[in-house]
């Protein structure tokens, strides 16, 4: 299977970078090479914009969507810049929209992994993804948000309320609230369930307005 990097970039999908080569890997991997094409980022310290550029931070491998049967593993070396308006002048990394700082899946394979837990359990959907327990449970907490971003949804007609169970055969879960945006499903908000309270889970509000 071959790819030219004008059309392997379409089909990830993804804004401000470039492929530079692909590898395909062992177990039908593709690791796929990719540098930034966005100039710039803010200070982790002072939150100011910065441009002085400063090489480039560690090699991070970031998991993303599949294709055509194969796993996608994105290889970049995130752009460094050095502030010189705090004292010291320290250096960030620039992390790019798609990622979390500090995550190794992309936001979009993140959504796929919320949507495949739906009415399933932690340990089947690591199985059937090759994905670590703990790598899912990362990812239903970096979700677990206060509130439900709003301004990313223009219309909203109809819900669905399911859960995801953390454990089989407890009663351990999170209830998930999706929508269909844009004629596509999304995970618009996560709720903790009641035998969390150990690990105590923030609630989602779900009040708006407009609707």
């Amino acid at each position: 299977m071959t790819f030219d990097k004008e059309t392997l970039q379409t089909l990830l999908n993804l804004p401000d970078i470039a492929v530079d080569r692909v590898v395909l890997g062992e177990r039908k991997t593709l690791k796929v090479y990719v540098h930034s094409t966005l100039e710039g980022t803010n200070c982790h310290r002072c939150g100011r914009p910065i441009d002085h550029e400063y090489g480039h931070g560690q090699e991070i491998e970031l998991r993303h969507l599949p294709l055509f049967a194969y796993t996608v593993v994105l290889i970049l070396r995130p752009k460094r810049y050095q502030c010189h308006f705090c004292e010291g002048r320290p250096t960030t990394s620039q992390t790019l929209s798609w990622y979390t700082r500090r995550s190794r899946v992309t936001k979009a394979f993140e959504q796929q992994m919320l949507l495949e837990l739906i009415n399933s359990t932690l340990e089947d959907v690591s199985r059937k993804h090759a994905i670590g327990v703990d790598a899912l449970q990362g990812i239903l907490d970096r979700n677990m948000a206060c509130d439900v971003d709003w301004n990313a949804i223009e219309r909203l007609e109809v819900i669905g309320i399911d859960e995801i169970a953390l454990k089989k055969g407890h009663r351990d879960f999170v209830v998930v609230i999706s929508a269909y945006i844009n004629e596509t499903l999304h995970v618009i908000g996560l709720l903790g369930g009641p035998c969390s309270q150990a690990h105590p889970r923030p609630r989602v509000s779900l009040e708006r307005s407009s609707i």
